[in-house]
């Protein structure tokens, strides 16, 4: 019909597209939509389109938690001039540009991500500080109490990472001590691998303070009594620390920031001073040794006190007084003197003597020792009501008590004997009545009879009337008589 009919045949080789999955640190299944869908669950799995006509097609892969996708690779050919196939981690999509009877392959690379949890532990576990657990210096909680943690655990990127803290609301870290252990080393800093979970723990301890109130022990008892005032200008010593009370506050020290433990508190003791007693809160009993253990536990303020005394004095003083009460001087006689005193506790005085006896503060006694010559009249500087030849007397710490201790001198007795002889001085018996007077008193007797008289102790004479037919030739007189003494005058 002379019509000319050809036709073209163009034949097109056919390509495939291929997506790759590679995972670093662990395995876990991954989903893609677009020209190339399915899922992929294990490492190095692949999913594929073949017998695909050249041009452009597409794959995008969804959101794995815990996982990074690190990276998207193709592997086309464009030495011939094509098209190269891309990857955007950024929209997590491969495209595949296909040259005719070319076969693509995009890899996708996830990494998994590693873990890191903080965990909070305190000394003591009740403590009430609040902390804000940080990695790479962000907060990752705030407020944290003791004994809890990150409330789950932080995904990070592979590499390093430092854990660190800071003082949470109301919370000063100056008064804590800090450790940070188990997968961080002591700086706190950790490295973590591909899929790699690691914890790490900030143990802090709270810091203890002792403080030290120093006192004058007025009595020497050990304990701090009302009136007890304190001492200021002296060292204390905790362990290898010092310091001097009054330097901050008046009669005190303090010890501030202390890591519990054990520890001996002590005093640089001042000259003519002694100590009485070192105690701490729930201690028992009398230490004054100047070595005292303390034993602090964490965040506990600890008040511990020292006592000081000075040693007193009590000036014995002896006085003796006629049987009358009257003000004498009697140097016949001398009494010994027991005292509770340390060192030298004895001591023999006479009239209007005294001496000073070292002794601590608080009770002593002051005894004397019975003279029967003496009645003993009582002692004065002391306690009333005591049932012995002596005194209690309370010493404070430096105090000088004067103690006058009186006896009264007992009458003494003097016997006048009268005697009558002739005129060759012969004894005989006379029945004559004589008149005889001592100390203003007269008694009349006969001869071979005698007259007793009660006087005080000292020197007397007596005297005789003058009778008539009657001549003195011989008097003995003076007498003198001691205190509850005896003497004969003729």
């Amino acid at each position: 019909d002379g019509v000319d009919e050809s036709h073209t045949f163009v034949n097109v080789e056919l390509g495939t597209i291929i997506v790759k999955k590679a995972m670093v640190g662990d395995t876990g299944s991954f989903d893609f939509t677009g020209d190339v869908a399915g899922t992929i669950g294990v490492n190095n799995g692949t999913l594929s389109e073949s017998n695909v006509l050249p041009g452009t097609y597409t794959s995008v892969e969804g959101v794995e938690a815990g996982w990074a996708l690190s990276s998207i690779v193709c592997d086309d050919d464009t030495t011939n001039g094509g098209t190269a196939s891309t990857g955007n981690t950024g929209t997590r999509t491969a495209t595949f540009n296909v040259d005719a009877g070319e076969t693509v392959t995009c890899t996708f690379t996830n990494t998994k991500k590693p873990t890191l949890s903080i965990y909070k532990v305190c000394d003591p576990a009740g403590d009430t500080g609040l902390f804000n657990l940080r990695i790479d210096g962000v907060n990752q909680t705030t407020d944290t109490v003791c004994g809890g943690w990150t409330n789950g655990a932080i995904e990070v990127t592979v590499g390093s990472h430092t854990v660190s803290e800071t003082g949470g609301s109301g919370t000063n870290l100056g008064t804590y001590s800090s450790v940070i252990s188990e997968d961080c080393s002591s700086n706190g800093s950790v490295t973590l691998a591909a899929g790699e979970s690691k914890s790490c723990t900030i143990t802090n301890t709270k810091l203890g303070n002792v403080t030290v109130v120093k006192y004058h022990d007025r009595n020497a008892n050990g304990v701090k009594d009302t009136g007890d005032e304190v001492l200021n200008g002296w060292e204390i010593w905790l362990s290898q620390m010092s310091q001097f009370t009054g330097a901050q506050v008046n009669g005190q020290v303090t010890f501030s920031d202390l890591q519990p433990g054990s520890f001996t508190l002590s005093e640089q003791i001042q000259d003519n001073w002694s100590q009485s007693n070192i105690s701490c809160t729930g201690d028992i009993g009398i230490d004054n040794d100047n070595s005292h253990s303390v034993n602090l536990a964490a965040g506990q303020n600890l008040t511990c006190l020292i006592g000081n005394y000075q040693r007193g004095h009590i000036r014995v003083i002896k006085h003796i007084v006629d049987p009358d009460g009257e003000e004498i001087s009697d140097s016949t006689t001398e009494f010994e003197f027991n005292v509770s005193a340390t060192g030298t506790n004895s001591a023999v005085l006479g009239d209007d003597e005294s001496y000073t006896f070292d002794v601590n503060p608080g009770l002593n006694t002051v005894e004397e020792i019975t003279n029967q010559n003496y009645d003993f009249a009582g002692c004065t500087g002391g306690i009333d009501g005591v049932s012995f030849n002596g005194e209690v007397v309370t010493v404070s710490s430096g105090e000088t008590v004067e103690v006058i201790c009186t006896n009264k001198q007992k009458k003494a007795t003097i016997t006048v004997v009268k005697d009558v002889v002739n005129s060759d001085e012969d004894d005989i018996s006379d029945s004559n009545v004589f008149s005889v007077t001592l100390n203003s008193e007269t008694q009349d007797f006969a001869e071979g009879d005698s007259a007793v008289f009660l006087v005080n102790p000292g020197t007397y004479s007596a005297t005789e009337g003058a009778e008539p037919n009657y001549t003195e030739i011989a008097n003995t007189s003076p007498a003198t008589v001691g205190s509850n003494g005896q003497a004969t005058i003729h």
